[in-house]
């Protein structure tokens, strides 16, 4: 999962006999010469001020990477360096780390239905009818600007072959082999970089992002092994809206190499979307729970778990037991056999290869969270492509996880390990918003102060066709209510005066309509005028007997993966707790993080809706004991 180019950063290691390599993190304004080792920064400190201030034009904060060093102290030196003052942390770090685990393929995936083929020196047949993964991101009819056109998609990789026919035309430079990696590196980076952007010609396959820039990044900062130097160095060379992977991984089986090196790949991370590039991060091949391995201390990345695909034995969307899993994934890709270009020497087994040369291989079984990564990177450079031709701009990193997450298609066994719904690109890229909604409050009419019913109908999904979303009732500009799309009805407090009322329609991928109407209240001489309400009144029904926000319809305990499983089916706008602890709500699901049997309190909140509460028991395996505490109904079998 690497790319290639230069680093811009200092390349000579630090010489000190016998010694250790360590990682420090400085104190604010700390000088590394005030130290008295011998140090280099991690990153550039011109590529670190550029950063800071990319973050600042665009009004975002960003880590100061120049507080990163690496230093060289004679053995045993790393503990009496944290000491000093002015250092925050200091790591030992090896000098020479393992190469990252890779998993192997070499036999064709079972009911694929093709051996391998030696073309030799002859055309390359067209392989796109094995594009399982286009298929599976609905993107098999792209709208015009779909390819990724205008956008850089920069990839740390150890190393790629830039003379593959599906890459020979990108002008990639020759990466750098270090022997202390293995040679199959090549076949891993040529299959990321061709399942991104591989030519768009007819023969071979057609990259995800055919029509984007690719830039591939190497890892290593001369004879040193220095992810966060990779990751700051392709920042500095990315724009807004151009994406970032980062395809690493450490020899603990985690994303992103969490070991020694991860704070500073977290602080990197950080910097580069404060830029407002889309980072992608592999969740890892350890087949664990993704927090076991200690992500990366940062939220923005946008994290990828590993699924199956209709190729071969593979039943879409699965989890393919490669990979982790975890709450803190947000949607999956492709890592079983998928078909791209690779090169010789390879960690895959071929589909084609054409006599002994590199250029002309491909392989049936790129897999793990390495071709799922790489999938996702190629639609989102397919999306960003589209809205920089359709609307001027590409999307914040924020937006694109947004709309990746909202208008996936659903994992089909979440109970196995959560690995995230399967990116919809056309529907996440859709820019069409709903038709307005229509209100049938009085229009510029004068009411009676005091309680109004507002009714209305919302929009019909536009033709981007991304689904469905929630309608957003505000009164005077505050939020009053959020409910689903559809008919709504709701009362709200108004004063005397003026008073504008505001129904928006949203679809999944965040576009909206709305439709405001003018009322005022007329004061009645014998009440009192009532303030106007900025909070969200119950629903006309929650008088007596209010309406639940939600149910707990099923829950089941895996102790294998350690995990909860929650089934909640609540309004719009609800949130859950567990155990007093806020928990995301995905497409129905709740996932906590549980090792031994032990007892759960789950509520259910919403804004004008009675709250509700649970206790959740598990004693053994596939068993939990539901008891509701107050608020709502029994569980749901």
């Amino acid at each position: 999962m690497l790319i290639g180019l230069s680093i811009c950063a200092p390349t000579a290691a630090i010489a000190h006999a016998d010694g250790q390599t360590a990682l420090v993190k400085l104190q604010p304004g700390a000088d590394p010469a005030s130290l008295g080792i011998e140090a280099r920064p991690v990153v550039a400190p011109d590529v670190a001020r550029r950063l800071h201030r990319d973050a600042g034009r665009m009004g975002r904060r960003s880590p100061d990477l120049g507080r990163w060093v690496v230093a060289r102290v004679p053995p045993g030196g790393v503990a009496e360096l944290r000491a000093r003052p002015g250092v925050g942390a200091a790591t030992v770090i090896q000098d020479t780390p393992p190469a990252p685990p890779q998993d192997i393929c070499r036999t064709i995936p079972a009911g694929f239905g093709r051996p391998p083929v030696d073309i030799g020196s002859g055309l390359v047949p067209d392989l796109d009818q094995f594009d399982d993964v286009r298929r599976a991101f609905g993107m098999t009819s792209m709208p015009l600007g779909g390819q990724g056109a205008g956008i850089r998609v920069a990839d740390i990789e150890y190393e790629w072959e830039p003379d593959h026919i599906e890459l020979a035309d990108r002008g990639l430079s020759k990466p750098r082999h270090d022997p202390q990696t293995p040679p199959q590196n090549v076949s891993h980076g040529t299959s990321a970089l061709a399942l991104i952007g591989g030519a768009a010609d007819g023969e071979g396959i057609t990259g995800l992002a055919s029509a984007a820039e690719l830039l591939p990044i190497t890892p290593w900062s001369g004879s040193t092994y220095s992810p966060a130097t990779a990751i700051a160095s392709a920042a500095d060379q990315l724009r807004p809206g151009d994406v970032m992977l980062i395809e690493q991984q450490s020899h603990q089986r985690g994303p992103a190499d969490t070991g020694a090196y991860g704070e500073a790949v977290a602080a990197a991370i950080a910097a580069a979307t404060a830029k407002g590039i889309v980072v992608v991060l592999p969740a890892g091949n350890g087949g664990g729970n993704i927090a076991d391995y200690g992500v990366p201390a940062t939220d923005t990345a946008l994290v990828v778990g590993g699924g199956e695909t209709n190729n071969g034995d593979g039943v879409l969307g699965r989890r393919s037991s490669l990979s982790n899993a975890g709450a803190r994934i947000d949607v999956q890709g492709p890592a079983h056999a998928v078909v791209t270009g690779t090169s010789t020497p390879s960690y895959y087994g071929f589909l084609l290869v054409g006599g002994a040369t590199p250029r002309r291989a491909y392989t049936h079984c790129f897999n793990g969270t390495s071709s799922a990564s790489a999938a996702v990177a190629g639609a989102v450079a397919a999306i960003q492509g589209l809205a920089l031709q359709r609307r001027g701009a590409p999307f914040t990193p924020a937006e694109i996880r947004q709309r990746l997450v909202l208008t996936g298609r659903p994992q089909p066994d979440p109970e196995n390990g959560w690995v995230g719904p399967i990116p919809q690109v056309v529907a996440a890229a859709d820019l069409d918003p709903p038709s307005a909604p229509a209100i049938s409050a009085p229009l510029g009419g004068a009411v009676a102060a005091g309680r109004l019913q507002v009714r209305w109908t919302s929009g019909v999904d536009g033709p981007g066709g991304s689904g469905a979303g929630v309608d957003r009732v505000l009164l005077d500009g505050a939020v009053a209510a959020e409910l689903p799309n559809g008919a709504g009805t709701i009362a709200v407090t108004i004063g005397a005066g003026p008073h504008t009322i505001t129904v928006q329609s949203f679809d999944l991928a965040g576009n909206a309509s709305e439709r405001s109407v003018v009322v005022t209240g007329v004061a009645q001489k014998t009440s009192t005028p009532v303030p106007v309400s900025t909070t969200a009144p119950d629903p006309p029904s929650v008088r007596a007997n209010q309406r639940p926000a939600g149910v707990l319809r099923r829950a089941a305990w895996n102790r294998s993966r350690g995990l909860l499983v929650l089934r909640v089916r609540a309004v719009r706008g609800a949130t859950v707790r567990v155990a007093g602890r806020k928990r995301p709500l995905r497409r129905g699901l709740v996932l906590v993080r549980l090792r031994r049997p032990a007892a759960r309190v789950v509520q259910v909140r919403a804004q004008g809706y009675a709250a509700v509460r649970y206790r959740v028991a598990v004693r053994r395996p596939g068993r939990a004991v539901v008891r509701l505490l107050s608020g709502g109904r029994r569980l749901q079998r």
